[in-house]
């Protein structure tokens, strides 16, 4: 596929994650991709994506939607100089935030790696009874997603969870435990989920990588699609 499919997992499986706790939604408006809340009380941040337009293009039509404060997610090819981007941002108000790296599995050549304990989903009655009570207590909220991970009757090791995007699935917060890093469990939980969501016909998975995911991904088949670069106002007034 490419950077734009990439963009449409994402901007869809993070709304849906967001919209656990109230609905979160993704709008095509003027050839940007616009995540926002309904109307309500004290909503959350607006989170503009933007590909293949000049920074002057995008801030141009965000003022003409009159968003108020947001974040700019500027996504662009691998190989783009991000330096000029940011400055090309910073020259029009804005400050970069982060970066990450745009990742896509084709479903093809996916490695196994295993851990002790060993990675599982957590579907059965038996497993919501043993995991750590913070994931317990959001039990509710992994209807649609599918949570995997590593973990015994005392430690907290790992999790990762997919999230259905049509035939597609968005990766979420793969997170390992700080006692447990460097021994493996991240490539154990990418591989469980990435083996197991093939099984269910998972035909891409897609994520966003930090730096040092960006290291991990491709001994996992990976390929980069993309770098995302985020980007806030600088104008206070645009704050409240």
């Amino acid at each position: 596929m490419g950077l734009e499919h990439s963009i449409d997992v994402f901007t869809a499986g993070f709304c849906s994650t967001r919209s656990r706790t109230f609905p979160y939604l993704c709008d095509r408006v003027d050839g940007l991709w616009v995540m926002h809340d309904p109307p309500r009380k004290d909503p959350r941040k607006i989170q503009v994506v933007s590909t293949g337009l000049a920074p002057e293009e995008t801030v141009a039509r965000i003022q003409r939607l009159n968003l108020g404060w947001h974040f700019v997610c500027e996504a662009s090819p691998p190989g783009v100089d991000a330096s000029v981007l940011r400055k090309a941002y910073r020259s029009l108000g804005y400050r970069a935030l982060t970066t990450e790296w745009f990742f896509e599995h084709d479903m093809h050549d996916i490695p196994v790696f295993e851990s002790e304990p060993k990675v599982r989903r957590v579907s059965t009655e038996d497993h919501w009874t043993t995991v750590p009570d913070w994931i317990g207590k959001k039990r509710r909220h992994y209807a649609e997603a599918r949570l995997f991970g590593a973990w015994t009757a005392t430690d907290d090791i790992g999790w990762v969870e997919s999230v259905p995007v049509g035939s597609d699935a968005w990766v979420a917060d793969l997170y390992v435990h700080q006692d447990f890093r460097r021994r493996g469990y991240g490539r154990a939980l990418m591989s469980f989920l990435l083996l197991s969501d093939k099984s269910s016909g998972v035909q891409r998975s897609v994520l966003l990588a930090s730096s040092s995911g960006a290291q991990l991904y491709p001994h996992l088949g990976y390929r980069q699609t993309g770098v995302l670069q985020v980007f806030c106002p600088l104008d206070k007034a645009l704050r409240t």
